[in-house]
């Protein structure tokens, strides 16, 4: 079963960066640019690899963070919770891939003992699929 993609506001506009920055090259005619090679790389994991496969375990994180996804791109990630009762899966953040093993460790803390919860919530994050505001201008 197919899942419907939807984006948050925050994902939605990074999306049209990474797009908008694709499409500077794509005019120079540098298809070749790790810019537009990266806006490939999310059109198609948004258009085929997340709606089929949204459920994949070796994407998910563990713990109390166990509702969120990663998808790793090579230089993009994106960050995704899955909405059941639609079926949906929600884009939460579309952005350059951190491969720093301690920012992880700190934030996985933080997140679990509830820190940095205040800091998520100005960000617009909630834990919860109850409280996310989705923008679904992007519909698979």
């Amino acid at each position: 079963m197919d899942y419907e993609v939807e984006l948050t506001n925050v994902a939605e506009d990074s999306y049209d960066r990474f797009r908008a920055k694709a499409q500077t090259y794509i005019c120079r005619g540098l298809h070749n640019h790790s810019a537009v090679r990266n806006f490939y790389a999310i059109q198609k994991a948004l258009d085929e690899t997340i709606p089929l496969d949204p459920l994949n375990p070796e994407l998910a994180l563990v713990g109390h963070l166990s509702f969120l996804y990663i998808l790793p791109l090579g230089q993009v990630s994106i960050t995704y919770t899955i909405n059941e009762a639609k079926p949906a899966v929600i884009v939460q953040t579309i952005a350059r891939t951190i491969n720093n093993e301690g920012m992880r460790q700190w934030l996985n803390t933080g997140i679990e003992n509830g820190e940095l919860g205040p800091l998520l919530q100005s960000l617009g994050i909630q834990p919860s699929l109850l409280k996310m505001q989705v923008n679904s201008r992007y519909a698979h």
